[in-house]
């Protein structure tokens, strides 16, 4: 299935519904290596390309626990808990080398070290670099698209730090090279100016994957930057979750070349009411095939706009969980091409009846969640 493209449906059904029920069942997690104190599997997901892949370490007595590399191809490691003491233990380990993915999650210690870090030449193969729950703050931020390991990343995740500013200055600054095709900028009070500004570089000619969530900055500041964009980067996917964009923040993002391009959309909490996701519905979104809107108070009245929306025709992925949909909106969605055309459609929370749900449940089979 890894070979199939991004948005094939056999691939999107197993991803969504055949793989989480596999990983769910026992023999999966006994058919797991056994790891040392210290070390376990990653679980979101437990297995790509059908092996686990990840680790999350927590040192003991200053050192990092040897996995068991010859039971299963290790490409990321997590490390928690411990502080700038991991760059100095990563420099110890034999296997920094072959490692894709590196997550440092703060928890209750100091920032890692990332004066050491930056120059670190063992990490040959990294990919992707994330840093969690304040394990970087605004003046390493502004050393870090500097560096040479950024220059060969494809994606930096930075969740729970206010350095929003900080890196996207030092992007615009020194990020001109870079080759980056992820940003994941999650709860970082991303502000709109050097947003708008970096959205319109070369800094970001390469970048497919945007996230920007979790700020709820409110209507207009992050999305009109959207607005101000006119060399609009390649995205393909932009998850703008846990915002409050209003009205105006939607006419912003809807008027921008942003959206013509989309094939993944998530909007999930956003204070979206029937009069947004309406505006949304008539949006250009021809290319869209996944679209989650969880959370939101879409109603019958926005169900049924999405559902007779000619933009979104082609959706392989509608999550309207929590969304307040009931009879006439599923009935909307069960009258619409998106019944036979839909992989997954999350409906989980809706108040329609027993008898209509029964009847989506008969033309959709696994399909949907309820």
């Amino acid at each position: 299935m890894s070979q199939r493209a991004e948005f094939d449906p056999e691939r999107l059904r197993w991803e969504l519904i055949e793989k989480p029920r596999d990983e769910a069942e026992p023999w999966a997690t006994d058919a797991l290596p056994g790891l040392p104190k210290g070390c376990t599997f990653v679980r979101e997901p437990l297995f790509r390309r059908g092996f686990p892949w990840m680790l999350v370490c927590e040192p003991l007595d200053g050192r990092i626990p040897d996995p068991p590399l010859d039971a299963f191809p290790l490409e990321g490691v997590r490390f928690r808990h411990c502080g700038p003491a991991s760059v100095e233990l990563l420099r110890t380990v034999p296997w920094a080398a072959k490692l894709l993915t590196v997550e440092f999650e703060r928890g209750n210690t100091a920032p890692i070290n990332v004066d050491r870090l930056f120059p670190f030449v063992g990490l040959h193969s990294l990919r992707r670099l994330s840093f969690l729950q304040d394990a970087i703050i605004a003046p390493e931020a502004r050393m870090l698209p500097a560096s040479h390991l950024f220059r060969r990343l494809h994606a930096l995740t930075i969740r729970g730090a206010p350095v929003g500013t900080a890196i996207l200055e030092a992007i615009l600054r020194d990020g001109g090279t870079n080759v980056l095709g992820e940003l994941h900028l999650v709860a970082c009070r991303v502000p709109e100016n050097p947003l708008a500004e970096v959205l319109d570089s070369p800094a970001t000619a390469y970048l497919e994957t945007l996230t920007l969530s979790g700020d709820g900055l409110g209507m207009p500041q992050k999305f009109r930057a959207f607005g101000r964009v006119a060399n609009a980067p390649p995205l393909r996917s932009l998850d703008i979750r846990d915002e409050s964009p209003g009205e105006t923040g939607i006419g912003f993002f809807l008027g921008s070349p942003i959206p013509g391009g989309l094939q993944r959309l998530d909007l999930s909490r956003s204070s979206l009411n029937r009069a947004r996701v309406q505006a949304l519905a008539g949006g250009e979104f021809d290319n869209l095939r996944v679209l989650r809107l969880y959370g939101n108070s879409v109603g019958n009245e926005g169900a049924v706009a999405l559902a007779h929306s000619p933009r979104l025709a082609g959706l392989l992925v509608l999550n309207l969980g929590y969304c307040m949909v009931g009879d006439e909106g599923i009935l909307a969605i069960l009258e619409s091409p998106l019944a036979d055309g839909l992989v997954f459609l999350d409906l989980t929370g809706s108040p329609a009846s027993a008898e209509t749900k029964e009847l989506l449940k008969a033309r959709m089979g696994d399909r949907v969640r309820l």
